[in-house]
């Protein structure tokens, strides 16, 4: 009898920055509860779901179809309980539904970046989730597109910067890295989460390839400290 094979998302880096956008957003909501938990798997089943997915797409793997929908069952029960108890985070699952369809779209269009785009905009949702379910979502919104904008410049640098990408990477971090200065020099000293970034606008000025298994440690490392400033500095 040949063992069950479980299909779900093998990616390490995709749960990586997925946990450390939910840790943040927690942390930044100042609590943590049975709702934070149930939240936590219910995202977790949705990412879970991602590659078995992709797969029906690419007309393969027809037999992970019963998990898939298992996992979007139980994901979908766990984020109408959140709803039931903080109505207002509707507003974010809505995005979220639509940046996850935008990206499966663009990939199947072939458009990688629009693609690449959409995915970390969903991910950077999942830290204004779970910061949201403790309540006063409108202060917490701002996660989304800090996360947004350091996830895309991390797989800006990974995914398409030893490619003809490279000239993208470092317009992306150069641009964000000047925005920063400025609004640090304003006294928004959140803006020293972005930080991190010199190293991709250093990066990209260099001509040699680099090592995926080195690059994905490197934006663990980065994206930590980046979430680790976000936790420490308050938004005002």
């Amino acid at each position: 009898m040949g063992s069950l094979n479980i299909p779900y998302t093998r990616e390490p880096g995709s749960w990586i920055i997925f946990a450390i956008a939910f840790v943040t957003g927690t942390v930044k909501a100042g609590r943590i509860d049975l709702t934070s938990i149930i939240l936590l798997i219910s995202l977790a089943l949705f990412l879970m779901a991602k590659t078995p997915f992709s797969n029906i797409l690419k007309k393969k793997g027809r037999s992970e179809l019963a998990f898939i929908l298992l996992y979007i069952t139980i994901g979908s029960l766990g984020c109408l309980y959140s709803i039931s108890i903080q109505p207002s985070m509707l507003f974010l699952y809505i995005a979220g539904i639509i940046l996850i369809s935008l990206y499966f779209i663009f990939g199947r269009k072939g458009f990688l970046l629009l693609s690449e785009a959409s995915g970390m905009a969903t991910m950077g949702l999942v830290s204004a989730i779970a910061a949201g379910v403790g309540g006063e979502i409108l202060s917490k919104i701002y996660l989304w597109p800090m996360f947004f904008i350091f996830y895309f410049a991390s797989s800006l640098r990974v995914r398409f910067a030893i490619t003809k990408y490279r000239l993208l990477s470092r317009i992306y971090s150069g641009i964000i890295l000047t925005v920063s200065g400025v609004m640090i020099y304003t006294g928004k000293l959140i803006f020293l989460s972005f930080l991190p970034l010199l190293e991709d606008f250093y990066s990209a000025l260099k001509v040699k390839k680099e090592g995926f298994k080195r690059l994905g440690v490197l934006e663990t490392i980065k994206a930590l400290i980046f979430a680790f400033i976000l936790i420490l500095i308050d938004k005002d």
